[in-house]
């Protein structure tokens, strides 16, 4: 884990990224009309944090779900669903790149996009836990507007055509 010091700059850097991104944050679910545009699993096991990326999300119009541990998100995933998961790497007990690799095995979970959300900086771990399951990855300080966009980017990528988009087949229209 990084220092004390190291973590008050991390968060200071947040903080001010959420304060001037403002309006970004708040437009960024615009393009969904009234409801929600998404449901999101945090996972990460530094509370500051968790709460910092949560507000950021839920003033974009996004429905939070939280978790400090792999267990809390299995239950949190298992009762609830998201979207898409925001994974730290360094977690208490089962790594976020273990627990990745896991939602990749498992049927109702592998095709759920997820987004490391990590201190982790070096080549090596970008490609590590993109290759264990991972659809992207973000280092710690982090932007939140870049945050968001990816969020939107992966969720668009990843959610079924929409209810207006019809197939004519022979005549059928579906």
């Amino acid at each position: 884990r990084s220092s004390k010091g190291h973590m008050v700059t991390k968060l200071s850097y947040l903080w001010y990224e959420m304060g001037t991104q403002h309006d970004v944050m708040m437009t960024a679910g615009s393009t969904h009309g009234s409801h929600m545009p998404g449901k999101i699993l945090i996972v990460e096991d530094e509370q500051a944090i968790r709460d910092m990326v949560s507000l950021a999300l839920r003033n974009a119009g996004y429905e939070c779900l939280e978790a400090e541990d792999t267990l809390q998100a299995q239950a949190a995933i298992l009762n609830h669903t998201p979207d898409l998961v925001l994974l730290d790497w360094m977690l208490p007990g089962v790594s976020g790149v273990d627990y990745a690799r896991q939602l990749r095995r498992e049927k109702l979970t592998q095709h759920l996009p997820v987004i490391m959300l990590t201190a982790r900086t070096e080549e090596h771990d970008k490609v590590k836990g993109l290759e264990t399951g991972a659809d992207d990855y973000i280092t710690k300080p982090f932007s939140t507007r870049e945050l968001l966009a990816r969020i939107k980017a992966l969720l668009r990528r990843s959610a079924p055509q929409t209810a207006d988009t019809s197939v004519d087949i022979s005549g059928l229209q579906l």
